[in-house]
């Protein structure tokens, strides 16, 4: 599994980069069914806002993890991306994860059958990591669960927003590509060492580990 490393010492060059390589995977995408997730959170929401210039019809999104809140909650992932990637993007082809009057204990299931049945498949997923070494939702203490059918899975995390539902271990091994976006020398310190296998149990080091495909790395202070 390759790992490329984009390091820069200033985030606006990091975006412009990022922005550049995210516009030349589009080219790459031919069908709907070939599926782009994006994580959420204060990383890439000035990726988001440039991206957002365009018109993003003809690619269908969906993110990495979401928070399980109300519809149109400020604290959803989703909000970011109608206020910024979707602005100029009317009627975006968006597979939610939490879509509207959602149930929960029925959410899982009817995801993954959904995903199934629409024959979906991850293009490329951009993926931020928190300073314990989560990725998506998927915090640590965390298992791999070798050939794991499933697609999305419910997760937990830290308060305020315990409930989650996000990509599993095995969906994000079998991306094409990957885009980790990350800024700060802690996320950095965090990051190499998962490149050494010094905690082989953090999220990262599990993706790390087991991703198969190529994971471009892109960070700035």
């Amino acid at each position: 599994m390759p790992i490329v490393k984009h390091y820069f010492n200033n985030e606006d060059k990091l975006t412009q980069k990022i922005y550049t390589d995210f516009k030349k995977e589009r080219q790459k995408i031919n069908s709907l069914n070939q599926v782009v997730a994006l994580a959420g959170g204060s990383t890439p929401e000035k990726l988001y806002t440039l991206l957002g210039q365009e018109d993003w019809n003809n690619v269908c999104f969906t993110l990495s993890d979401e928070r399980l809140l109300a519809h149109n909650h400020i604290g959803r992932n989703e909000t970011l991306l109608y206020q910024t990637l979707f602005k100029n993007t009317p009627n975006p082809d968006f597979f939610s994860l939490a879509p509207l009057n959602f149930n929960q204990q029925t959410l899982e299931k009817s995801l993954n059958e959904a995903w199934l049945s629409q024959n979906k498949k991850l293009h490329l997923v951009l993926l931020g990591m928190g300073e314990d070494g989560h990725i998506a939702s998927l915090f640590p203490p965390q298992e791999y669960v070798e050939n794991d059918p499933k697609i999305f899975i419910e997760t937990k995390g830290p308060m305020p927003f315990p409930n989650r539902i996000g990509l599993s271990f095995n969906a994000l091994c079998e991306t094409s590509i990957i885009f980790l976006f990350i800024k700060g020398a802690k996320k950095k310190e965090i990051l190499e060492k998962a490149l050494l296998k010094e905690d082989t149990n953090l999220p990262i080091s599990i993706l790390l580990a087991h991703s198969k495909k190529s994971i471009h790395v892109y960070w700035a202070e």
